[in-house]
């Protein structure tokens, strides 16, 4: 099922919503009910079979590394304070040419989002809900029969059919054309795109579907507040395991 997709997590920004919290640690690190936000990505990826880990990091990086030791590779943003993750998603261009599983940092998910991705019909996809907030921060969609046309963070309420949550899927073949795309902004100056608008430019090229997921919990965490809610909403049973890591030996809790 899994396709030998490797999983590219971008952790390079310093979360600046989050300060002081973030001051001295990277937002992966924040902790929720004990555990680290990174935590229970891992431990997502490893339920649904994805070992093979790229992160990129920035702020505060070595503490990621000290976290992890050979859990993953690591690639450096040394520019992280005046790019944007489109830039971090570049530098791991070599590692995403045979098809790549999508990650931001900040997104605690169930592993359950990352099966559906794995089994979905589209080559391309990323995670969306349909019970949408148009005032939050997050990443809109206009889709028609889940085909994505545009995303954007600001659409009137006639253009949008669903939030963009993460995480997303490319194929061999999608993520040849994605590197291309991200080569020519790149290339061309454009170092500030978030991601999710460089899969807005893709979706106009070439298909890129959204997948509607199963109402499991999921929260992105960009400021104070999203770790309170996540914290109070966040069900006894969200992942059937957690991995802790330490020294890179895995203790189940």
């Amino acid at each position: 099922m899994t396709k030998n997709y490797k999983a590219i997590i971008l952790a390079a920004g310093k979360g600046n919503r989050l300060l002081p919290h973030t001051t001295d640690l990277p937002k992966c690190l924040l902790r929720i009910k004990g555990k680290t936000i990174l935590e229970y990505q891992l431990a997502a990826l490893e339920y649904s079979g994805i070992e093979d880990v790229v992160i990129v990091i920035g702020h505060c990086g070595e503490k990621i590394k000290q976290e992890l030791g050979d859990r993953a590779v690591f690639l450096e943003n040394k520019d992280y304070l005046t790019t944007n993750s489109s830039y971090s998603l570049w530098l791991a261009r070599d590692y995403m040419k045979e098809g790549f599983i999508y990650i931001n940092a900040d997104l605690i998910f169930s592993y359950r989002m990352i099966e559906e991705l794995l089994i979905s019909k589209y080559e391309n996809a990323i995670i969306v809900d349909k019970k949408v907030n148009l005032f939050d921060d997050m990443f809109k969609t206009r889709m028609i029969e889940n085909k994505i046309l545009f995303m954007d963070k600001k659409v009137d309420k006639e253009n949008c059919s669903a939030s963009v949550i993460g995480p997303a899927k490319f194929s061999k073949k999608g993520a040849d054309m994605l590197i291309n795309l991200l080569d020519e902004k790149i290339q061309g100056g454009e170092y500030t795109n978030w991601c999710y608008k460089i899969f807005s430019y893709f979706a106009e090229k070439y298909e890129f579907y959204g997948v509607e997921h199963s109402g499991s919990f999921w929260e992105e965490i960009d400021m104070l507040s999203d770790i309170e809610r996540a914290d109070k909403n966040m069900p006894p049973d969200f992942l059937p395991v957690i991995g802790a890591y330490v020294k890179n030996k895995k203790v189940i809790v």
